[in-house]
């Protein structure tokens, strides 16, 4: 089959990356084009295998044996270090963060980081009350603020979220990074 043949030709739109996060922080994530992000792979990176996903735990269960399998990642073992528990979760994008790394020592790779952070922050709202109190007027003009429209929360729930980046570089290193983060499911 030759793909010339069934292909539309490519246009500015196609190498776009349309990252969501670009509306408040008018900034991508990562690139804003395909040829950004391929030109950022070193020459020497032959097979690295990475992934970031992120979900709610309310309503999905992510196995991180799962994640590992795709990734092609070994599942056995993993040493665990925890973070210290972030006072300014909304600014720095995590409540709590686990660093997982292979090793022979190390403990199950499927933690109960997710329950543990769910019976922790379950109820979301009242934790940055607790956390944040009145805002200062630079956190008040924090367009983050503005969209949980804290502290009243009228423009939708704001709840408990998790991430995962897994990153497999073959020969060198397995790492993955799960958090917990404030997310608002806005009207």
């Amino acid at each position: 089959m030759n793909l010339s043949e069934l292909a539309r030709p490519w246009t500015d739109v196609d190498a776009e990356i349309p990252w969501m996060q670009r509306a408040a922080y008018r900034k991508p994530l990562i690139a804003t084009r395909v040829e950004e992000l391929t030109a950022r792979i070193w020459l020497t990176t032959t097979k690295v295998t990475s992934t970031l996903r992120l979900w709610d735990p309310e309503y999905e269960t992510l196995n991180v044996r799962d994640v590992l399998a795709g990734l092609q990642m070994p599942t056995e073992t993993y040493s665990l270090a925890l973070s210290p528990v972030s006072r300014t979760p909304i600014e720095d994008g995590y409540l709590e963060c686990m660093h997982l790394v292979v090793s022979s020592d190390g403990i199950a790779a499927d933690v109960a980081f997710a329950r543990s952070q769910l019976d922790r922050y379950g109820e979301m709202e009242r934790h940055l009350v607790d956390c944040y109190g009145t805002l200062t007027p630079e956190r008040d003009g924090d367009p983050r603020f503005r969209t949980i429209d804290y502290p009243a929360f009228d423009l939708g729930s704001v709840k408990l979220g998790l991430g995962i980046f897994a990153e497999n570089a073959a020969f060198q290193h397995a790492s993955i990074w799960c958090w917990s983060r404030v997310v608002n499911w806005h009207k």
